[in-house]
């Protein structure tokens, strides 16, 4: 199962990910809390399990991204950074269950895909914190049937992870870059209009074809939300507009990325961590041209040389149907065409 990352100024966040070769309807199944005691009618206290996750921690980044993604009744670790003195944070959840234990808290999801809110507040280190952010509840990958979701088309992502086509294919060094995830975003009415970070919301990524029932999934890696405002972050730096980047195109199923004349099957949109983004007037001269396509393709490279968050990019041209866009994505390494 895919590690989706979270960075956070008063927690850490890491996904219990299933035991090698569970099945989909095993993932359905809520996990138990090992040796836990409950204190009180609200408090539990529990042993950690023995095979915990791993927490990352990138670097105190602050509200870059406000959403994190875990499969249905799965458990997310809230813990305090390293080396923090004292942590008295509460955590509240919209639904499923918050248990304790010393300097840990951990959420066990509900079975029920949606948008769930978790809201912190206390004292980290002596300082007062106040944190919100959205935990979608996927659903599994392995619902879908004959290249569909209930009823929405997704099409068929490619098999053999180890085979020698898709070493030949992939350029990523990511280990994970193009391991499909383990479960979708649904978006619906209800969810649609979430935040995802300061500037974006769910409906920001979604793919641009017809809802079936009221309803689309996609995938979303938060290491693209925050590239995006950091992006944001680095123009403001630079004196060129700050502000929310539009999107022409996030999420892509293998469906719509074929419908739409693409030949490759390994598309970094279909994997949810890829963008293109409408090229604005940056320099402010009353137009929008190379010169503003050059300056946020400068700024996607000063990310992928100096941070994690490394991957492709290129500036592609105005045509009858739209301005100047450029790429960006998460793959892992810098690649340019």
């Amino acid at each position: 199962m895919t590690l989706f990352r979270y960075i956070a100024t008063t927690a850490w966040l890491a996904l219990v990910p299933l035991a090698p070769g569970a099945s989909a309807q095993e993932a359905e199944k809520p996990p138990t809390f090992p040796a836990m005691e409950r204190k009180g009618a609200e408090e539990v206290h529990f042993a950690p399990p023995a095979q915990a996750a791993t927490r990352l921690k990138l670097r105190d980044l602050s509200n870059w991204t406000d959403f994190v993604v875990v499969p249905p009744g799965g458990r997310l670790p809230l813990a305090p950074a390293p080396g923090e003195a004292s942590a008295a944070v509460t955590w509240r959840a919209q639904a499923g269950t918050v248990a304790y234990a010393e300097r840990l808290a951990v959420w066990q999801a509900p079975l029920q895909a949606g948008a769930y809110q978790l809201r912190a507040h206390g004292l980290l280190a002596g300082r007062p914190v106040q944190r919100v952010l959205t935990a979608f509840v996927s659903v599994p990958l392995g619902q879908v049937r004959a290249g569909s979701l209930n009823g929405y088309p997704i099409g068929h992502y490619p098999r053999g992870a180890h085979t020698r086509q898709y070493q030949t294919a992939s350029r990523a060094q990511r280990e994970d870059a193009y391991r499909v995830p383990a479960g979708f975003i649904e978006l619906d009415h209800a969810t649609a209009l979430t935040p995802v970070s300061r500037h974006y919301t769910l409906a920001d990524f979604q793919g641009k074809d017809t809802a079936v029932g009221g309803r689309k999934y996609l995938f979303l890696d938060p290491r693209l939300v925050e590239k995006l405002e950091r992006l944001v972050d680095v123009l403001a730096s630079q004196g060129h507009r700050a502000g929310k980047i539009p999107l022409m195109s996030a999420y892509r199923s293998p469906w719509l990325n074929r419908a739409i004349g693409n030949v490759t099957g390994l598309s970094r949109h279909t994997y949810g961590d890829a963008v293109d983004m409408i090229v604005q007037d940056f320099d402010r001269n009353g137009r929008t041209d190379g010169n503003d396509a050059r300056i946020l393709l400068a700024a996607v490279t000063k990310l992928d040389r100096e941070t994690d968050l490394t991957g492709g990019a290129a500036i592609y041209p105005p045509n009858g149907a739209h301005g100047y866009f450029v790429h960006t994505d998460t793959r892992g390494t810098l690649v340019r065409w």
